[in-house]
């Protein structure tokens, strides 16, 4: 019979060999070294045409080729977007063909661009971009781009999405989304996205509705956004879920 020493040791070694087993080696930086790993990047200005720069790190000791794959959440009609990884693509490109070697400890600083235009159409448009390992696609990391695009005025435009309230944020069992904007357009709905891009809920807004309680004790903890969609304009906000 094994001693509970044994037993211990054992589970130990078994709980370290899980981890590196699924220890994700991937992490990624904006030009300002912020961690966006997983998270959101929000690219905004005045101008048709705007680039998300985004470094990828390599956290193991071992070379890793690596792919990325571009997720088209939410495009504003009429705008276009391509991404580069080593060279450039078409708008119709989601997985780039070829791979790049990052070494052990290496940061790749230059090939990836994320480029929108606009076309002169306000609003937001997102997209994620998801870095993978060629040979074992579960070792990823992603960043949810927003491309924001206004007119003249961008701080009214902040202010506008500043009225956009969800709460409580952390969430733990429910999340408030509530704001004045939300109007009486047959055509205003929102949509909850994961840090994947992945649509995890949608919700149409009906009649002067004004509040929404939306349960999240299900969901998995982590990073969320939702956008708020009347007509042409979009609303972001972020929220983190702990459980």
């Amino acid at each position: 019979m094994l001693s509970i020493n044994k037993i211990l040791v054992f589970f130990i070694a078994w709980t370290l060999s899980v981890n590196c087993l699924f220890a994700q080696n991937l992490s990624l930086t904006d030009t300002s070294a912020n961690d966006i790993t997983n998270d959101t990047l929000i690219i905004s200005g005045t101008t048709t045409a705007l680039v998300a720069d985004v470094e990828i790190t390599n956290n193991s000791s071992s070379t890793i080729s690596i792919k990325v794959k571009k997720i088209e959440n939410y495009l504003v009609s009429g705008s276009i977007n391509t991404f580069c990884w080593g060279q450039c693509f078409s708008p119709f490109t989601y997985v780039s063909p070829n791979p790049i070697d990052i070494d052990g400890g290496g940061i790749n600083k230059k090939d990836f661009h994320g480029d929108y235009t606009s076309n002169d159409n306000q609003g937001t448009s997102i997209i994620t971009y998801v870095f993978f390992d060629a040979d074992n696609p579960d070792d990823s990391a992603s960043v949810t781009v927003l491309f924001e695009v206004g007119l003249d005025d961008i701080s009214s435009n902040i202010n506008e999405v500043n009225s956009f309230n969800v709460y409580p944020n952390p969430a733990t069992d429910y999340v408030n989304i509530s704001g004045n904007s939300m109007n009486n357009h047959s055509s205003a709905k929102i949509i909850i996205y994961d840090a994947l891009g992945s649509v995890v809920k949608e919700i149409k807004i009906s009649g002067s509705q004004k509040n929404i309680t939306v349960p999240v004790n299900d969901w998995k903890s982590g990073t969320y956004f939702y956008t708020l969609i009347e007509r042409n304009d979009t609303k972001v906000k972020k929220i983190v879920v702990r459980h």
